[in-house]
């Protein structure tokens, strides 16, 4: 199948249906990274329930796939399609057998589906692209630094770095038993539990972003004063300002890439171009989608 070739609903399932018969299955076309993985990814959004960006972000976990731009945009078709028939289902008034009878999408929304969806893997791609080493701590801009929990709790290293401002991607939720400081096992998933008195007496300036690491967070509520933060920060010149999450290769690079575009009028691309030249980093397919629609909410904004 080229790039124009249409995968129909009708083709879809005539080859996912090998996967409810056979015990060990092998998909496959000439370099496994396009068509067989298209076909893959159309099996797990229509029998396992998962979006376009859920599939694709567990298969890149195992193989490097590039379905090409003809295909990523027919799973954006496929993928809309899906949902509005799970939201029929959920109220009865759809049957999977009709699903050529969905409602009607306007032309808009799928050319955006369209834009998004091809900029999304573009950028996926790019940070693969990244052979650097992990390290626990990288200084990605001039006094900014990304790094891990450790680095974040070691009072002494912080010290010798001169950080003066700290910002926390992983921060715990404030709740009942936090500000009691009893939290529980769940209030501290995936969390790093640090907070402003932690850093008591270092003259240390501290915003924390309670973000979990999963591609279903709403980690953009948090672009504008995330970067805020920063670009206060960084006024003056001889400030520091480390982000850090759990491991730091997802959350706070996705919040120093919001700040680069917000405050430094960089493009997504140019931003992650920038960042992955200093360190590894692998947003989640979810972090990345936002991303994505923040940078084409600011390059409208500058054309108004």
């Amino acid at each position: 199948m080229s790039f124009s070739d249409k995968l129909s609903k009708n083709e879809f399932v005539l080859n996912v249906v090998l996967f409810v018969f056979s015990d060990k299955v092998l998909v496959h076309c000439r370099q496994g990274v396009s068509r067989s993985s298209t076909l893959f990814l159309a099996y797990l959004m229509i029998h396992h329930d998962m979006t376009v960006e859920d599939a694709i972000d567990r298969v890149i976990r195992e193989r490097q796939i590039q379905p090409n731009i003809g295909f990523l945009n027919q799973l954006t078709l496929l993928d809309l399609n899906l949902v509005r028939q799970r939201k029929l289902q959920s109220r009865k008034e759809f049957n999977i057998e009709n699903i050529a009878m969905l409602v009607p999408i306007s032309e808009s929304q799928v050319m955006l589906k369209k834009h998004i969806g091809c900029i999304m893997t573009h950028m996926m791609q790019l940070l693969q692209k990244c052979t650097l080493d992990w390290t626990p701590v990288t200084e990605v801009w001039s006094n900014v630094f990304i790094a891990n929990e450790k680095t974040a709790t070691d009072i002494v290293r912080l010290k010798e770095m001169g950080v003066t401002h700290i910002l926390n991607a992983a921060a715990v939720k404030k709740c009942l038993k936090v500000l009691l400081g009893k939290p529980s096992k769940e209030d501290l998933l995936e969390k790093v539990n640090t907070g402003a008195k932690y850093y008591k007496g270092m003259n240390i300036t501290y915003y924390g972003v309670p973000v979990m690491d999963d591609h279903l967070s709403d980690i953009s509520k948090y672009f504008f004063p995330a970067a805020k933060f920063i670009h206060k920060a960084l006024s003056k010149p001889e400030n520091k300002v480390l982000l850090h999450c759990s491991d730091g290769v997802r959350r706070s690079p996705a919040l120093f890439l919001a700040y680069l575009m917000i405050h430094r009028n960089l493009m997504l691309e140019d931003a992650i171009d920038c960042i992955i030249k200093m360190r590894r980093v692998r947003l989640n397919m979810g972090f990345v989608k936002q991303l994505t629609v923040l940078n084409s909410k600011l390059i409208c904004q500058q054309k108004l």
